[in-house]
Order: C-alpha cells, then sequence, then structure tokens
C-alpha cells in the first residue's frame, strides 16, 4: 500500500497485508504516520517495523511487514519491489527524454486503470501498436497501424517502436475530435523502458497530399509532442510502469499543449 507520512510528506511503499491474519492494511487506519490494522490493532511504522501489539506487553522485533525502496519523479513513484541491495536509481527513465517538463506545457495525472494480470502483457500490448487497427478499430485505431512497416531502436533498457502513417483513413475518435474526414499523416511511436515504463507519442497531421494542410489545423484536444509549426494534433501519453504483482495499476497522464499556428 501506499501512503505520505504527515510529518514531511515523503511517500511511503509498505506490504499490503497484516501477517497476523492478513487483513488488507489498505481497509484499515492511519495513526500518525503509522498504520494501524483494522483486525487487532496491530501497528506498524512507515518503516514496516511493528511498534505495538494492543494484547502483549512485548513486540517480537522479526514482526513486520515488507518496506519497499520508493522514488518520486514526475507524476510518478517508481517503486523496487525485489532484492533492495539491486534497486538502482539510475534505470529510472530520464524525465526530459520521454518529453516531461518542457517549458510551455500543463502535466496532470488523467486516470488509472487497475489490471489483473501479469505486468509482461501490458509490456506486450504497449508495444505491439498493429492491435490498434482491429481492438480499437471503432475509436483510434485503423488497418494502417498493422499494415505500416515498423522502424525499430534498441538501447540496453529502452525499445522505441515507431510506424509513419502516410495518406491513411482518419480514426472515428479522431475524426470525431478533430471534425476531420480527410486523410491524414500519423506517427505512432511508444518507447519502453525496462522493465515497465512506456512513454507514447502521437502526432496527426492533415495529409500532405491534401490541399487543406496549410489551410486548416485539426481541431479538437492538442496534446504534447514535438513542436512543430504545421497544422496538427499532437500529443504524449505517458503511462506509469506496470508493477510486478497480480493485480497491477497504470496511470496515464497527458501534457497539453495548442501547436496550431
Amino acid at each position: 500500500m501506499l501512503y505520505r507520512k504527515r510529518e514531511d510528506g515523503k511517500a511511503v511503499a509498505v506490504g499490503g497485508r497484516c501477517p497476523h491474519r492478513y487483513f488488507p492494511l489498505g481497509e484499515s487506519q492511519r495513526v500518525g504516520d503509522s498504520i494501524q490494522c483494522g483486525y487487532h490493532g496491530i501497528t506498524f511504522g512507515a518503516d514496516g517495523v511493528c511498534t505495538r501489539v494492543p494484547s502483549q506487553q512485548t513486540v517480537p522485533g522479526v514482526y513486520k511487514i515488507p518496506s519497499y525502496s520508493l522514488v518520486e519523479r514526475g507524476l510518478w513513484a517508481f517503486i523496487w519491489m525485489g532484492d533492495p541491495d539491486k534497486a538502482d536509481e539510475s534505470l529510472i527513465p530520464d524525465m526530459k527524454a520521454i518529453g516531461y517538463g518542457l517549458d510551455g506545457y500543463h502535466y496532470a495525472p488523467v486516470s488509472t486503470m487497475y489490471v489483473e494480470g501479469r505486468y509482461q502483457l501490458l509490456n506486450d500490448n504497449l508495444l505491439d501498436l498493429t492491435h490498434l487497427g482491429f481492438l480499437h478499430s471503432s475509436s483510434i485505431g485503423n488497418d494502417a497501424n498493422a499494415s505500416t512497416p515498423e522502424e525499430r531502436e534498441v538501447d540496453g533498457q529502452h525499445v522505441r517502436s515507431r510506424r509513419f502513417l502516410k495518406d491513411a483513413e482518419i480514426p472515428p475518435l479522431l475524426a470525431q475530435a478533430a471534425r476531420w474526414e480527410g486523410k491524414i499523416d500519423r506517427t505512432a511511436d511508444m518507447d519502453f523502458y525496462a522493465p515497465g515504463f512506456h512513454a507514447g507519442l502521437d502526432e496527426t497531421f492533415i495529409a500532405e497530399s491534401s490541399r487543406a494542410r496549410k489551410a486548416r489545423c485539426l481541431a479538437g484536444i492538442p496534446l504534447a509532442g514535438r513542436s512543430r509549426s504545421l497544422p496538427a494534433i499532437q500529443g504524449r501519453s505517458l503511462p506509469c510502469g506496470a508493477m510486478p504483482q497480480s493485480v497491477i495499476s497504470t496511470a496515464s497522464a497527458f501534457a497539453l499543449r495548442q501547436t496550431c499556428q
């Protein structure tokens, strides 16, 4: 479970079950900066160590819940749930590299989705955007997402997958938002930082082949991408990394900026 200490506001990540009867600590209560189990009142500090057992005078020194390394960067809390000695902050993606913190943009969390499944399946889903043309054909994708060749770059723990769609049909949701029914040029980009952080870029332009290219900017919700002086809807979606546990969550954040000239 996650919470912030009242004393200094620091985020804390600890195990979510009391080891006595496995009562969910997320359904318990806070006492200062400690968590008091809702079953028997057993209390644990922010470091996971048990500080009180109401039914006895002594507290076993080995009685505790797991405490995990946590680092806050940008809008996200990065949690290392493995061997504490192997926690390496240098493996956290550089915020500038993923497009966070650019001048003129506003960044805000948008949504959270809980997924009952292995986190590797989300990695597979986000690294293979060919499914947009079929699973999401009624909203954000079409056949061009699958038929356009992929350009891939691999550098250590970083993988970049891009497709440059030319003269493609505009997907239904984009057509509705932009009030445009003509052809488009689109960049579909996903950056993956192992083990589970994805930063997506979507840039949609009126097709270069269209006479309306210079006359009209696509309307709708402009999202942060690269700054260009061309008519465009630009977007950068920054989902939080999937956590390696049976029930995982991803939180999306979007950066907003009007780039039309």
